[in-house]
């Protein structure tokens, strides 16, 4: 799927935030006695440009680009026979070193995975759910110091 924006650059530095994010959702997952989510290359390549749209169009599910890329719409097309799937979003501005941007992501991550659990709480119901096996986590760090990053899952 091409974007307006563009494939996002991939860094050193946003590989390892992406990394670090997957850790944490397993470890998240491991203390909470769920199994491991197993990391996807092509849920990642997806994050990732969902990531850089987002430093371009707006924080947000979807850019308002003509079309339509609703976390699992846009999964749905990487995946056609996926039964479920989820997406998390998160963005939080860093001083752009390493050390700064996983306290800041993983703060973020704490808070998705500790919502209150009810049914609308979507972050912590996709990061533990019993029905997704498979996570791709996508980030992009702009120039202006914004770190954005896209978790999306399937079963």
């Amino acid at each position: 799927m091409l974007s307006p924006w563009g494939p996002p650059p991939i860094t050193a530095n946003s590989t390892a935030i992406e990394w670090y994010l997957f850790n944490q959702i397993n470890h998240d997952r491991a203390v909470r006695g769920l199994y491991l989510y197993n990391w996807n290359p092509t849920l990642a390549n997806g994050a990732r440009l969902h990531s850089w749209n987002m430093a371009n169009c707006g924080f947000s599910h979807f850019c308002p680009d003509g079309d339509y890329h609703f976390g699992c719409m846009r999964i749905t097309y990487e995946f056609p026979h996926n039964n479920d799937c989820g997406e998390c979003i998160s963005a939080t501005l860093s001083n752009g070193t390493l050390a700064n941007e996983e306290w800041a992501i993983g703060s973020i991550q704490k808070g998705m995975v500790n919502e209150p659990d009810n049914p609308n709480s979507w972050h912590r119901i996709h990061l533990t759910s019993q029905t997704l096996h498979s996570v791709g986590v996508g980030v992009y760090v702009s120039p202006g110091g914004w770190v954005y990053a896209t978790e999306d899952m399937v079963s």
